[in-house]
């Protein structure tokens, strides 16, 4: 399965730091494409959320890196890139628990990681932020959020129950399935889904054959997103499956 990536972050129209971190990588040759996203959100209740979202990212990018000295995408075992992956996870949740305990600071980030190889995909999912598909004019969130709600003053609020860096051992689910072709996968923070329409992603295809027009794509509904309201910052990426 040949894919084309975009992706595009933004510190919002309030904010003066960009808490979001996001990692867009990929190995292909003529036929069959390895490619992962990881959007993380840095928590913003606590301590300089940007920082526990990049020690993520970095983390899981030495592992893309790593993979990267041996894989042949056409033969690898799956089961084997995703193990890589996991414990990249673990390791990066390591790395932000042991930062945080050093400097004495409370911090933490969600990770949506979004891995796909051939014709499949995984999500190794941390949080609320999120990985949609949109298949044949549908789209459906792939994630659940790690969320828990509960009444305050009469009114129900949500709150984040899992994150990056909250405990030494991280807690993460695993979702898997088939890629078809034309689906489009989508990785996103809060800032983005909070007033993302299906009809948002009814655009030409096409503009993924440009890496700078599938990143100029993502810019324009980032900015869209923060036209409706949302104050957030903003971090989007998406990937294309050409088939």
């Amino acid at each position: 399965m040949k894919l084309l990536q975009g992706f595009y972050s933004d510190v919002g129209s309030t904010r003066s730091v960009n808490q979001d971190s996001i990692l867009c990588r990929m190995i292909e040759n003529k036929k069959n494409s390895f490619a992962i996203v990881a959007v993380c959100d840095g928590i913003g209740g606590l301590e300089h959320g940007e920082i526990a979202s990049r020690i993520i990212c970095e983390c899981i990018n030495e592992t893309f890196d790593e993979i990267a000295t041996w894989i042949d995408v056409d033969t690898v075992d799956a089961d084997i890139i995703v193990s890589h992956m996991k414990d990249a996870v673990e390791e990066a949740n390591q790395r932000l628990f042991d930062y945080k305990i050093m400097h004495g600071m409370q911090t933490g980030t969600t990770m949506s990681l979004l891995i796909l190889l051939r014709e499949y995909y995984y999500i190794i999912q941390v949080g609320d932020s999120r990985v949609y598909l949109m298949r044949y004019g549908f789209l459906r969130q792939l994630t659940v959020d790690a969320t828990v709600s509960s009444m305050v003053n009469g009114r129900m609020k949500s709150y984040l129950s899992n994150y990056m860096g909250k405990d030494q051992d991280v807690f993460y689910t695993v979702e898997e399935g088939s890629i078809r072709r034309d689906d489009l996968f989508v990785v996103c923070c809060d800032g983005f889904y909070h007033n993302l329409k299906v009809e948002d992603l009814n655009f030409d295809r096409r503009i993924f054959n440009s890496p700078d027009k599938a990143n100029d794509k993502c810019r324009e509904l980032v900015h869209l997103m923060m036209n409706r309201g949302d104050k957030d910052n903003i971090t989007v990426g998406m990937v294309f499956a050409r088939g």
